[in-house]
């Protein structure tokens, strides 16, 4: 399978100047080039720049920056993570990728580390680690202050015992964390205040689809300790994400049901809570957490499922859950779905039109929606795009196909091409990008002021 990387980032790597061209806003792009290698372009100055990797593998799995911008994290390996027919594959013992983080502006390689021991059995399928490969590599989650990078390993260790370790990295000081994980560790989420770290830990998995156990741990930083903070029942737990500091909300997923409940944990306390009876079932898995506001929207849809009658269990609707007020708000009755649609804003889809929680209707059209849901950038019928500016109504033609389109706030947005970007109406060039190679990855921000 052929994928497209794409990742928001932040990049200042200054080596050979190769194009010098200037946006009309300090727009960064990072992309792999036909050299197999990264340019990184600099709206600021209009130089693209390129960035030497001596630990780099042919094949760019992954690559994003801190959220303060001041490092680069780039993920390379020597295998094709899917089997496709007709091509060779590598075998096991040859496998390999490679971690580095790059200090930024300056560019310097300051770490490296492999991410396939030696000895360490691989999944190239994508499929339920079974007991002849390990938990697949990734899940790489940066710390809110950029201090610390979290992911997930692969182990050398037999599979009963660890199928995939959870490893987090002290920019600081290269310091090496293991935070526990068994089978198969999984959404990595790092608490608000980068001082705590949660993670699905799957340890009892049959054949199929069928995950039949797993709990929810918490690695806290200060003094590294790793608990089983919600216990595994005969369903999978599944975090959903941190509405403070110190509480997180989880919903239990059965193979069978759909999600079960909803509940938030209390680190403080050490217990959990229900915000949803988990007796309450449903079929569809329709909950979202504003990254921005700590809330959680989730609905309740006709086809629930009460294996109990009880008074606590909520009607079919659209709700709220506000943690700092331990509430929960019915919005509308008609409930469809709920999900990020970008920063700040859930849509609430129903009908023709997405409600967003800021109380703005939009055309129900699928596209980018930018920060706070003023505008969103959708496809039309000819596969060209429109703008449309929510709060006035106005729609602008952008006629560009087989583009790319990405916010980088809510006034500038960034289509990609192969050998130029469009940064809101004016073009650049980024020489060697080709949306067509075999494995392209890109990355695009604005910069930061110093």
């Amino acid at each position: 399978m052929r994928r497209i990387l794409t990742f928001l980032a932040l990049a200042l790597i200054t080596t050979l100047p190769i194009h010098a061209q200037q946006a009309p806003a300090p727009v960064l792009i990072a992309y792999s080039n036909d050299q197999s290698g990264v340019s990184v372009y600099r709206g600021a100055t209009g130089e693209t720049i390129a960035l030497d990797n001596p630990e780099a593998l042919p094949i760019i799995d992954f690559m994003e920056f801190s959220p303060t911008g001041d490092h680069l994290v780039i993920v390379t390996r020597n295998y094709e993570e899917f089997i496709i027919e007709g091509e060779p594959i590598t075998p096991p013992a040859e496998r390999r990728a490679n971690l580095s983080i790059f200090t930024i502006p300056v560019g310097e390689l300051n770490f490296t580390l492999p991410l396939i021991p030696a000895g360490a059995r691989l999944s190239i399928d994508d499929e339920i680690p079974t007991d002849e490969t390990n938990a697949t590599i990734g899940d790489f989650a940066w710390s809110p202050d950029g201090a610390h990078l979290a992911f997930v390993r692969g182990s050398d260790q037999p599979l009963s015992e660890a199928g995939g370790v959870v490893t987090i990295v002290s920019l600081a000081d290269g310091r090496i964390y293991s935070a526990g994980g068994r089978r198969a560790p999984f959404m990595l989420m790092w608490s608000p205040d980068s001082r705590a770290l949660i993670y699905q830990n799957l340890f009892s998995l049959g054949t199929g689809a069928g995950i039949s156990a797993g709990a929810i741990n918490l690695f806290t930083l200060a003094d590294e300790t790793l608990i089983e903070a919600v216990p595994a029942t005969d369903q999978s737990l599944v975090p959903v994400g941190w509405v403070s500091d110190t509480a997180f909300v989880y919903t239990r997923n059965d193979i069978v049901y759909g999600a079960a409940g909803l509940s938030f944990y209390d680190l403080a306390e050490g217990v959990s809570s229900p915000i949803l009876p988990p007796e309450q079932f449903t079929l569809e898995i329709t909950i979202a957490l504003d990254p921005l506001t700590r809330d959680v929207f989730f609905t309740v849809p006709e086809n629930t499922l009460e294996l109990e009658t009880g008074a606590d269990f909520l009607p079919p609707g659209v709700y709220r859950y506000d943690h700092e007020a331990a509430s929960v708000e019915q919005i509308q009755l008609t409930p469809v779905s709920a999900y990020p649609l970008a920063d700040g804003v859930i849509g609430l889809g129903v009908d023709n039109v997405f409600f967003t929680q800021t109380g703005q209707v939009a055309p129900r059209v699928f596209g980018e929606y930018a920060p706070g849901g003023q505008s969103v950038i959708y496809y039309e019928e000819d596969s060209t795009l429109s703008l449309l500016r929510i709060t006035t109504g106005e729609t602008t033609p952008l006629p560009y196909e087989g583009v790319l389109a990405y916010w980088l706030d809510a006034d500038t947005y960034a289509l990609i091409d192969t050998g130029r970007a469009i940064i809101n109406g004016a073009e650049v060039d980024l020489p060697g990008l080709s949306l067509e190679a075999e494995f392209p990855a890109f990355a695009l921000t604005l910069e930061r002021a110093a």
